[in-house]
């Protein structure tokens, strides 16, 4: 776990239909001691994430929203387990949604 971990979102309203976001995640730097088969030490630098949004009221029913999550595409692990098991966390992505609502 990081000692230290700061998030942060901020949204703006351009009028009454158009709303975007920025999402930012930062932690601090992490170690893991004796988690290989020679008791190495895993560590990772801090690294922050940066996810942006940005939605649009169509009608009071009807609303799209695209989201891109990893703007940059930073690699880095998600988590570091037992006997040098580790996950990256998700690449790049980004997902288009359509609410309707009646």
């Amino acid at each position: 776990m990081p000692d230290d971990m700061l998030r942060v979102s901020v949204f703006y309203d351009i009028n009454e239909e158009v709303r975007t976001g920025l999402n930012t995640n930062w932690q601090s730097e992490i170690s893991n001691p004796n988690v290989g088969p020679n008791d190495e030490t895993f560590k990772q630098d801090g690294y922050t994430l940066v996810n942006v949004f940005a939605s649009y009221n169509i009608s009071d029913q009807l609303k799209v929203t695209a989201n891109v999550n990893n703007l940059f595409d930073k690699k880095y692990y998600s988590s570091i387990d037992f006997f040098n098991q580790g996950f990256f966390g998700a690449p790049l992505s980004a997902e288009l949604s359509v609410r309707y609502s009646w």
